[in-house]
């Protein structure tokens, strides 16, 4: 047992970890608590940010965090090796040099909205003249936007074998970036048990209880109680809401403090893997009603025999509750026949596919912000407490886009730091 730390940090997923990595660079020393067996099993963080609900809340600012020098310099800094990049643009073209197949990606694509396809719900109209504000906006921001008209906007759709419809309109931005998630929170894990060791990052932490000069806690072996010099940082997702009803909340109230924050509530966000008889363009996510669709896979698109078969395809669910959500629910605790019938009918009458097969579908249970409060993330924190040396802090956003999580997480640190 660790006799005291700088900061102790609470949670699960890519948030805590990153917060950690800041903070030992930083010179801190560092107590990391999951109260989960394994750090992803909420599997948290989404590759790429859907920009949905499309009507609340997309602006330019948050269009150009996806773009690739403003991803990549969110993304490499916390991270312990390299953060590859690819894409077929050639206003993306880097100086050649060595490139590693194995370390996580960012992959610049075009993000086409269809509209207008036969048999297909797509986006409503409402939301469509959402889409061609955002094309006015992106155009007078510099982004250059595309319209696309006929079979020149439904056959850019990944995956599109279907007959064209000459109604068919779709706008396309280009060089948005999605993230390899695996291979980046499993570099930050790895680098932080080597640098931290099993006593000072701690897996199945049982109840975390917040004392008067640190943390009090349940591990292999007995209760641990370690002093904390500079404060606690906790990363607020749905699996740590039972720890914010009894721990934080109250605390808040006590020291008469407000929240800065709050969620609006929680929803399942479903990933499917589709798996497409021929091979499927890699260059281009698209979106067709509240349906994202982009070619999954790691690394570089068609390097190493990678297959670029396998359709990914990302559906907003249903909204549930923030408390008591379990992380190893199956899917079928989640999904419904609503969401395999938006899955078939993408597969049929979009795609244009006779036949299709899932591979694999994934729910996971994220928080919900704001619209406005996503567009600004330079304030991490839901609420702060600060109590003589110390500050108790519960980070908002720890959950998501992996590259808004990664910023959060990274100026929530420097608050500790």
């Amino acid at each position: 047992m660790p006799a005291a730390v700088d900061v102790a940090v609470i949670g699960t997923g890519v948030a805590t970890l990153v917060a950690a990595r800041s903070l030992l660079e930083a010179g801190r020393s560092v107590l990391l608590l999951n109260p989960d067996w394994d750090f992803f099993r909420e599997d948290s963080e989404l590759p790429l940010d859907p920009l949905w609900p499309l009507q609340k809340g997309v602006t330019p600012r948050r269009i150009f965090r996806s773009l690739p020098d403003q991803l990549l310099s969110r993304l490499r800094p916390p991270c312990p090796g390299p953060v590859e990049f690819w894409s077929t643009d050639a206003a993306d073209a880097r100086p050649e040099g060595y490139h590693d197949p194995e370390a996580p990606h960012a992959r610049a694509r075009g993000r086409l909205w269809l509209q207008g396809q036969a048999g297909v719900e797509s986006v409503r109209t409402d939301r469509w003249e959402r889409v061609e504000a955002l094309y006015v906006e992106a155009s007078d921001a510099g982004l250059h936007p595309q319209t696309l008209e006929g079979i020149a906007a439904s056959a850019r759709f990944p995956g599109f074998s279907g007959p064209p419809d000459e109604r068919a309109r779709g706008i396309l931005l280009p060089r948005l970036c999605d993230v390899d998630v695996s291979r980046y929170r499993t570099g930050l894990l790895e680098y932080l048990r080597e640098r931290l060791g099993a006593e000072l990052m701690v897996s199945r932490a049982g109840p975390v209880e917040l004392t008067s000069d640190g943390v009090r806690y349940q591990r292999e072996g007995g209760t641990a109680i370690v002093p904390v010099s500079r404060g606690v940082l906790a990363c607020w997702t749905p699996r740590l809401t039972p720890w914010v009803d009894s721990q934080f909340t109250p605390l808040l109230k006590k020291e008469g403090a407000a929240w800065a924050r709050e969620p609006t509530g929680a929803r399942v966000w479903e990933l499917w893997t589709l798996v497409s008889r021929d091979p499927v363009d890699p260059s281009v996510v698209g979106v067709a009603g509240d349906l994202t669709v982009w070619v999954s896979g790691e690394g570089a698109p068609g390097r190493g025999g990678q297959d670029l078969r396998e359709l990914a395809v990302l559906r907003p669910g249903a909204r549930v509750g923030l408390s008591g959500v379990p992380a190893d629910a199956g899917a079928r605790a989640w999904v419904s026949a609503e969401s395999f019938a938006a899955v078939e009918n993408l597969a049929r009458s979009l795609l244009g596919w006779e036949r299709f097969s899932i591979r694999s579908v994934r729910p996971r249970v994220l928080m919900e912000w704001p619209a406005e409060q996503l567009d600004d993330l330079s304030q991490p924190f839901a609420a702060r407490v600060k109590r003589g040396d110390r500050e108790t802090a519960l980070m908002a956003v720890a959950d998501g886009p992996i590259a808004d999580v990664v910023e959060c997480a990274t100026r929530a640190a420097e608050a500790f730091a």
